[in-house]
């Protein structure tokens, strides 16, 4: 049952009729409980019963009713002898021992005799009240029914004492035993023990054992309680004890009783001593001494502080009442004055630069007349006392006739009727600025407490006056901010924690296509149903709970036929609130889509380039294999050479086209203007496109008119362009169609249009038909090739010339219409600047040409040509051979390679002009570079001519004739 109750409430169901538990019932019922021997405490009046596990055989049947019962409800067969003991206790706070008592207790509804010896103690609370009976029990039944067998009696005694020991010790209070007149210890507890401080007490007397339990009075009380028989009861009883070890006294302060006990015959033979030390509970009698002396003293403060509180809450009023600066200070300074019953309290604002203050705001007693609030001299009231506030500190004059730091300034503070005067200052930045001054018209004193509160209410004033003025400014930048907010170009919507939307500006409730009454106050997902579920709904939900910023993009239609993409940014704020920008990226996926298509369009070039670049190399790489191979026969290698040559050619016309681009492209074309009859332009590129229509059998027509058409153009560039026309059109035309050409004049503009029966084009390809790397759409039996840069070439050099472009097709498979226009030049007479034909002169005088190239290949290629053409060369493939060979050969020209290793052509060439051999001499430049900044570096190196490779073999072949030519009139 002990543990049960130890490991429970106290207030437990069967110990329910407990309410009050004190600490030192707890103490004493943990004891008992643990106890070993048979123990039961009777708390309260009632005399409620809570007792341990050994006592259940005592109980007997009665338990566990009897836990928590009254006793005398539980035991009425006794209680007409214990009732009487218990009063006594409860009246004398005395304890009663019984030996050998008799009880007849019910069993089973039998009464049996039983003989108990009993020891009453009382259990008294923290005040020293008695609260219960403690009761150590020994049942002495058998020992009375054996009292013939003396070895079992003197063995049931022995156990009585030793229970009785171990019963003492672990009594909460303290005990011990006294035997005889002396008082020798017989028995303690640990409780008195510790309380002696001592270990060695049994078997001494009080006075051998406590000597100063004998100087202070104790030994004469014992001495009393065993002569009289008559028990002693202290409370409070002070005694000292004396350290042995370290000579220090421990005042203590006990409440105890002196129990004698007496024999068979009714002598006293010892006394029982049983107590409790109080010395915390004195203490705090003491102090509650104290305390009530105290308290007077603090009813008086405390009427003090409800004034002040009363003052304090008012003020607080005031200044939380959202008034302006000036009436904040003008309220507080009438507040303050009341208060403290003064004559006057000024609010003075500083000016440090021209040493004066200004009065700006005043309050008055009844009587007193107002200061007028114009500036005054700093000075006036001594520059001492002036320093002393402008460090920060308060000015506190309690007489100011009589105060050495006034009395020769008593003439300033007279005009304000100040006797006794009070100045707080407000020191911000380092600079006097305000100082809050109150004043007397008689001496008085300022208490700390006068000064501590007007200090703190001037702080507080100008804080909620700062505030004021900082809250005006607010709501002006407030205001200034809302216009912002309703002005600005981009959306946005703020959206509380229960998804009401709260704010949104004109552009959101553009974009949102709602009006103000329609979203405000609303729930979002009620104003916009159909984002729900969208990514809308996924993004605004994750920066809810997560917090962390999102950005996501989305198209929004404004109309059937009007959408805008949105880039909506959602942020949490501190509150939970979502705010959300919109901003129109519309014009943004525009370009982000042409660049994409840009992209795509590369891409596609790209695949076009290494086909285009493939295909030529295939013939190229299979003629190769074939000149390798075997020997061929001439009409065989003629054949070779022919695909060769086209397959290169082609290549080239490639290659051109790419430089010509990116030339156009980066500025860097300039055009060789002239006067020329635009027929001239038409007839050069029919002849070379001629080839291709005829391989393709297509039908060809022409319509020029019989008189010259004249503009302003260069004619190769232009030949280009209309080549790249015709060309196109001979590509996307089927064989054995139709191709005609038409030029047509106005007044001021020409036109030539190239009309065909081909394939067609879509409106959208019609559309781009001008743009970089456009194409129609290739099949698997066509090959027409191309970089699909042709025309963006023709555009290009056509606008260079002022003129415009255009294209029109009806569809798939009816044909296409392309048109280049440029400005009519008026003019009767031919331009003498035009040069219509080439007369070709033949190689007469053979030249000593070098060679020098590290492309073995190349370079051995370039020189069977020329001496197939009657010309002396040699081939070298590196710089240092060569400038060892020019020595000995003097060549008349020198084909240098530009990318040369070791020494590039250019180093090369400068070394060349240095050469005595070399002054009559020419320098040509072949290279892969053909950059106008190539050919410029080329220029600057000493080269006299540039071929960008593939060489251009015709017109090769004509300088080399020139340069004979002029070698023979030299």
């Amino acid at each position: 049952m002990a543990n049960v109750i130890r490991h429970t409430q106290w207030e437990s169901t069967s110990l329910g009729p407990i309410k009050d538990w004190t600490a030192s019932l707890k103490t004493t019922v943990t004891t008992v409980l643990d106890a070993p021997l048979p123990t039961i405490v009777l708390w309260g009046r009632d005399l409620i019963q809570i007792y341990n596990d050994t006592y259940r055989q005592i109980v007997g049947d009665r338990h566990p009713t009897a836990m928590g019962q009254p006793t005398r409800d539980c035991w009425p067969e006794v209680w007409d002898f214990n009732g009487p003991i218990y009063s006594s206790i409860f009246a004398s706070g005395k304890s009663v021992h019984l030996e050998d008592q008799e009880y007849i207790l019910a069993q089973s509804g039998v009464h049996v005799p039983h003989y108990f010896t009993v020891t009453y103690s009382p259990v008294r609370d923290e005040s020293g009240t008695v609260c219960g009976v403690l009761v150590a029990v020994i049942e002495t039944t058998r020992r009375v029914l054996a009292e013939r067998d003396k070895n079992a009696l003197l063995k049931e005694m022995r156990f009585a004492a030793h229970q009785l020991q171990t019963m003492f010790d672990q009594a909460p209070s303290f005990m011990a035993l006294l035997n005889g007149p002396t008082h020798i210890f017989e028995i303690t507890n640990a409780a008195y023990t510790r309380l002696a401080g001592r270990q060695d007490l049994i078997g001494k007397t009080v006075a051998q054992a406590i000597p100063e339990a004998e100087s202070q009075g104790f030994v004469a009380l014992l001495d009393q309680a065993y002569s009289t028989g008559e028990p002693y009861l202290a409370s409070a009883k002070p005694i000292a004890f004396h350290n042995t070890s370290d000579g220090t006294v421990d005042q203590r302060y006990l409440d105890f009783v002196y129990q004698p006990i007496r024999d068979t015959d009714g002598n006293v033979v010892a006394i029982f001593v049983e107590g409790n030390d109080v010395t915390t509970q004195h203490h705090e009698r003491l102090e509650l001494v104290r305390l009530n002396a105290a308290l007077q003293n603090q009813v008086e403060q405390l009427e003090k502080a409800e004034r002040r509180q009363n003052f304090q809450l008012a003020l607080a009023d005031c200044l939380q009442a959202g008034l302006d600066p000036s009436d904040v200070v003008s309220a507080a300074c009438d507040l303050l004055g009341r208060h403290l019953d003064v004559s006057r309290v000024m609010f003075c604002e500083i000016n440090e630069e021209n040493g004066t203050f200004f009065v700006r705001y005043e309050w008055l007693r009844d009587g007193l007349s107002s200061v007028p609030g114009r500036d005054r001299s700093l000075a006036d009231f001594g520059m001492d006392n002036v320093a002393l506030l402008r460090s920060g500190q308060v000015f506190a004059c309690d007489d100011t006739a009589t105060d050495p730091r006034t009395a020769p300034h008593a003439a300033a503070y007279a005009t304000f009727n100040a006797q006794a005067s009070l100045s707080i200052p407000l020191v911000k930045a380092g600079k006097l600025t305000i100082v809050l001054n109150v004043h007397h018209v008689v001496p008085y004193h300022w208490t700390d407490e006068d000064i501590a509160l007007t200090r703190d209410t001037a702080e507080r004033v100008w804080s909620a006056a700062e505030s004021a003025r900082a809250q005006a400014e607010l709501r002006e930048e407030r205001d200034k901010s809302q216009y912002i907010f309703s002005n600005m170009t981009e959306g946005f919507g703020m959206i509380d924690q229960n998804w009401q939307v709260v704010q949104m500006n004109a552009e959101g409730l553009r974009l949102g296509q709602r009006s103000a009454v329609e979203v405000i106050g609303k729930n979002h997902w009620d104003i916009w149903p159909e984002v729900r579920g969208t990514v809308v709904e996924t993004v605004y939900k994750r920066v809810r709970e997560t917090g962390k910023s999102e950005t996501f993009e989305r198209c929004v239609a404004l109309s059937p036929d009007s959408a805008v993409w949105l880039e909506v940014r959602v942020h949490r704020s501190l509150g939970g609130e979502l705010a959300i920008f919109y901003n129109n990226i519309t014009d943004r996926k525009a370009v982000e889509t042409t660049l994409q298509e840009s992209s795509r369009q590369k891409d596609e070039f790209l695949a076009m380039l290494a086909h285009e670049l493939r295909n030529p190399l295939a013939p190229i790489s299979t003629a190769a294999e074939l000149l390798v191979a075997a020997p061929l026969d001439q009409a065989r290698m003629r054949q070779i050479g022919g695909v060769i040559k086209r397959q290169a050619a082609h290549m080239t016309s490639l290659i051109s086209d790419l430089l010509d681009m990116s030339r156009v492209t980066q500025g860097l074309v300039t055009l060789d203007k002239i006067s020329i009859d635009i027929k001239t332009v038409v007839i050069d590129a029919v002849e070379q496109i001629r080839p291709i229509f005829e391989s393709r059998e297509h039908q060809f027509d022409m319509h020029l008119p019989a008189e010259p058409i004249w503009v302003i153009a260069d004619k190769d560039r232009m030949v280009q362009v209309l080549a790249n026309v015709l060309s196109n059109a001979a590509k996307y035309t089927p064989d054995n169609g139709h191709i005609e050409l038409d030029l047509a004049a106005t007044e001021h503009h020409i036109t030539l249009s190239v009309i065909d029966n081909g394939i067609g084009m879509s409106p959208a390809l019609v559309a781009r038909a001008f743009d970089l790397f456009a194409q129609a759409e290739r099949t698997s039996d066509r090959n027409q090739g191309g970089l699909g840069i042709g025309l963006s070439l023709v555009k290009s050099l056509v606008e260079l010339h002022g003129g415009s472009v255009s294209a029109r097709s009806d569809g798939a498979n009816a044909g296409s219409t392309f048109s280049v226009s440029l400005p009519r030049l008026h003019t009767d007479r031919a331009s003498a600047s035009s040069s219509d034909a080439i007369v070709p002169a033949e190689n007469t005088t053979a030249l000593r040409i070098m060679v020098v190239d590290d492309n073995v290949e190349a370079a051995d290629m370039l020189a069977m040509f020329l001496e197939a053409a009657g010309h002396v060369v040699v081939v070298e493939y590196s710089s240092r051979k060569a400038l060892e060979q020019v020595r000995r050969l003097a060549p008349d020209v020198c084909l240098l390679d530009l990318g040369l290793p070791e020494m590039d052509g250019n180093a090369l060439a400068l070394q060349l002009a240095l050469l005595p051999s070399m002054q009559r001499s020419l320098l040509i430049a072949i290279s892969g570079y053909g950059q106008t900044q190539d050919k410029e570096a080329a220029f600057a190196a000493g080269f006299d001519h540039h071929f960008t490779k593939p060489v251009d073999a015709p017109a090769l072949m004509a300088l080399l004739v020139e340069i004979a030519e002029s070698k023979l009139d030299g």
